[in-house]
């Protein structure tokens, strides 16, 4: 057999220096490393921030989804759906300069059995300007003003130049000291200009990623809520005759109260018509409140009516409707913000009342402190002004080495021999004086190390949303006084993080660990497999 190649040497930073699988935003708080001072060995605390290794190019790229309403042509239903593709790069921070294409498609007035569509090729400059919230959490606020030309058939008003202009929120992920995932959510503006000018008010979700980015300048600031009060989440509507998606801010009033504002869409539902077709469908911004009941404790249920205006693209063109949602569910979260599952009922109303239209399952993620549950949210604060404890990684554990099978049988374990005389003890006696001495000899199994297996949590969106079991809750003073090995399994870019605080917890608790080890897997479960050794077993 040939021998395998030679594999490199794990080592616990990159060729940067800065520690394998640890992200920027873990570190922020702690102070910058010194000159010439080294990171320590695998597993120890680490005591400061490496300096980021600055890239030639800042830039990133992303693929949006977008909808929204077009209006200026009197063959158009007035809805709009495109897919978009951005890239731009990074100058002096806040300068971005880049390119778009958009492939837009835009329904037709027909008649309801013969639908039709048409589609607009967009190709466009940009140049933006990026105000930072939270430069370290990549979290910003863009405007974009950009210009180009449009390929559209003759039908419509045929090829021109096109405008644009936009609003955007961001946020990122880092992934290691200069990449990071990002979102984008978008408010923008277009208009051709050509024969028949088209205006398109469109709002677009854009997911990406930014690439070689310089380093913040408030890493030495420790990560706090932005706020105790705003909350902002994505919402999912998903039913046979209801599938759609938005977007909901909220503001914690007092106790159980918040105010709240959303915008949706939803395919194909217009107020005479439940089917799902195409290009047809109904944007609704509303308002209204919710109430947060705080009971059962684990799950507790939620109520939320909202009001506001809609549009409703048809055959016919675009018509104004007045909508009113209804919403009951559940709620899960924490301090970081909140899970709701709930039922929806969406009515039109109209001089004689309200007419229900269509109903379905509301699926919303919300991020921010005030919108955990009414249980968990008094128990919200900023935490201890205290720098983070990120520890380095550790060594992946060696592949398994697979034994050829063998044709002889093992000898058995030694036996563990003990001596019983007979009559109670050596060299005794029977009544009648003869020697009754006799030997017993038992054989007792080698004591067999014990396996547990505890889940620490879970994490999915790649550490966005996280379910954690507080590592201080388990029985660890039972482990005193005997060996232990430690394996942690999990997500790779989250194992560290976890075996971290285990073995901080551990340490403290005084139980001698003799080994650890990590394990990725493509699970989202983290899980700490203890091999407990009683004495005597090895």
């Amino acid at each position: 057999m040939p021998a395998p190649p030679p594999t490199a040497a794990w080592s616990p930073v990159d060729a940067h220096g800065w520690p394998t699988g640890v992200s920027l935003e873990r570190l922020r708080g702690l102070r910058p490393c010194r000159f010439g001072e080294v990171m320590p060995g695998p597993g120890e605390p680490i005591p400061c921030r490496p300096q980021v290794f600055r890239r030639p190019l800042q830039w990133r790229f992303g693929v949006d989804w977008t909808t929204g309403v077009a209006r200026g042509d009197d063959q158009l239903t007035g809805g709009a759906q495109a897919l978009g593709v951005d890239v731009d790069i990074t100058l002096r921070r806040h300068l971005t300069l880049g390119v778009r294409y958009e492939l837009v498609g835009l329904g037709l007035r027909t008649t309801p059995d013969n639908l039709a569509t048409t589609r607009s090729q967009r190709f466009l400059g940009q140049v933006g300007w990026r105000l930072f919230t939270d430069e370290a959490d990549r979290d910003a606020v863009a405007l974009t003003i950009g210009g180009g030309y449009a390929l559209t058939g003759d039908r419509i008003g045929g090829d021109g130049p096109v405008a644009r202009a936009a609003i955007s929120r961001e946020v990122g992920l880092y992934l290691d000291d200069a990449n990071a995932a990002a979102a984008t959510l978008e408010l923008g503006y277009t208009r051709t200009l050509g024969a028949r000018p088209i205006d398109a008010l469109m709002a677009s979700v854009r997911l990406g990623f930014e690439l070689g980015i310089v380093e913040p300048t408030n890493l030495d600031e420790l990560d706090r809520p932005f706020s105790t009060r705003l909350w902002t989440g994505g919402d999912v509507f998903a039913a046979p005759f209801m599938l759609g998606l938005g977007v909901t801010a909220g503001y914690r009033l007092a106790g159980p109260l918040h105010a709240v504002a959303s915008a949706n869409f939803v395919f194909g539902n217009a107020p005479d018509s439940t089917e799902l077709r195409g290009l047809h469908g109904t944007w609704a911004v509303m308002a209204g409140g919710r109430l947060d009941a705080g009971w059962p404790r684990r799950v507790p249920l939620y109520a939320e009516a909202k009001v506001g205006p809609g549009w409703v693209a048809e055959d016919s063109g675009l018509t104004r409707a007045t909508l009113f949602d209804t919403e009951l569910g559940i709620q899960l979260g924490g301090c970081d913000g909140a899970v709701t599952l709930g039922a929806v009922v969406r009515s039109e109303l109209d001089g004689a009342g309200a007419r229900a239209l269509t109903g379905g399952l509301a699926l919303r993620f919300a991020l921010g402190q005030a919108a955990a549950p009414r249980g968990a949210f008094g128990r919200c604060g900023h935490g201890p002004d205290a720098a983070p404890v990120v520890y380095m990684p550790t060594a992946p554990p060696p592949p398994p080495v697979i034994a050829p099978p063998s044709t002889t049988t093992p000898p058995p374990p030694p036996p563990v021999e003990g001596r019983l005389d007979g009559a109670g003890g050596a060299g005794g006696s029977s009544a009648g004086g003869a020697a009754a001495g006799g030997q017993v000899v038992v054989v007792a199994p080698r004591p067999q190390p014990v396996v547990i297996d505890v889940s620490l949590g879970a994490v999915f969106l790649g550490g966005a949303i996280e379910v954690r079991i507080d590592p201080r809750l388990l029985p660890v003073a039972r482990l005193r006084g005997v060996d232990v090995d430690v394996q942690v399994t999990g997500p790779a870019a989250q194992v560290a993080r976890f075996e971290g605080e285990l073995r901080g917890v551990l340490t403290r608790e005084g139980v001698r660990v003799t080994g650890w080890s990590q394990l990725a897997t493509s699970t989202s479960e983290i899980h700490a497999v203890f091999t407990i050794y009683p004495p005597g077993s090895r």
